[in-house]
């Protein structure tokens, strides 16, 4: 089952230091380190869902860490001036931290803000063959744009949580596999 949840913002900080090693002219290895912080606010989403009384207002921020490492191989094909094609494979690991969640409620008779941390695990496994190019702007420093609209890969996502709002209730879990290109 898909779903989509509508939000009112979000803000995504992503670091993704890249490091490579020349094998030869044609062939580089190296490693991606990527942290991933996003936070949601789903305001108005939160009201429409939960509160259907008018004077009853509330508000819900999700909080997250994630962090993934992702090892990859690349062969440069063409080459135009500064610039040079390549295809590259990678895989990525990564994992969440404990995610946050925050509601804030305020009318009727009372005023709660709390914060729960949930007991959500994730898991991901993934593989992709993604065509590039990439510009040279020193020996040593250069910039990639990679052609995701291309791409070939697989993903296994693996989450298993408790509802953070029902302390007690039951773990679930989900497994999800998908090819795409």
């Amino acid at each position: 089952t898909e779903y989509t949840i509508p939000y009112d913002s979000e803000t995504i900080l992503l670091l993704a230091p890249k490091v490579g090693y020349q094998l030869t002219e044609q062939m580089q290895l190296g490693i991606v380190l990527n942290y991933t912080h996003e936070r949601v606010n789903m305001h108005s989403t939160f009201n429409e869902y939960y509160f259907r009384n008018p004077e009853f207002e509330g508000n819900c921020i999700l909080r997250g860490n994630a962090l993934a490492i992702a090892p990859y191989l690349r062969y440069d094909f063409a080459h135009f001036g500064k610039f040079t094609a390549f295809v590259e494979a990678q895989a990525s690991l990564g994992f969440v931290f404990k995610p946050a969640i925050t509601i804030r409620t305020t009318g009727l008779e009372q005023n709660i803000d709390t914060t729960f941390k949930t007991d959500t695990k994730l898991f991901s496994f993934g593989f992709s063959v993604v065509p590039g190019l990439n510009y040279k702007f020193s020996e040593r420093i250069s910039m990639d744009l990679y052609l995701d609209i291309v791409s070939l890969g697989y993903q296994y996502n693996s989450i298993t949580e408790q509802e953070v709002l029902e302390p007690g209730s039951q773990e679930s879990r989900y497994r999800e596999s998908s090819f795409y290109f």
